[in-house]
């Protein structure tokens, strides 16, 4: 069995491609994140989505943009619910940066 990436990508990647692409970073990591997009759509990596994608969402307040990311969440591979174990996980890792 082949192992494949997990990829998670926060909200502000989701919505990087409708910021201004005339600004460099923006267009380079709007290209990034459209490069993951396709290997997620060829099956090479694996989108997992979380609970605070959901929760940011709810404060877009471009119903198209946020209906386009929600499409996203249907062709994740795991959904992480909130847990005192996940956030404290989250917390050790954060720490370990």
């Amino acid at each position: 069995m082949e192992n494949k990436f997990r990829i998670y990508l926060d909200n502000c990647s989701f919505n990087r491609p409708y910021d201004d692409q005339s600004v460099l970073k923006n267009h380079l990591e709007a290209e990034a994140k459209i490069y993951i997009q396709n290997e997620i759509r060829n099956n090479t990596f694996e989108l997992v989505w979380s609970y605070m994608i959901d929760y940011e969402i709810l404060f877009n307040p471009f119903s198209d943009r946020k209906a386009q990311i929600l499409k996203w969440k249907n062709i994740a591979i795991m959904d992480i619910d909130y847990s005192e174990n996940n956030v404290k996980l989250a917390n050790d890792i954060r720490e370990k940066i």
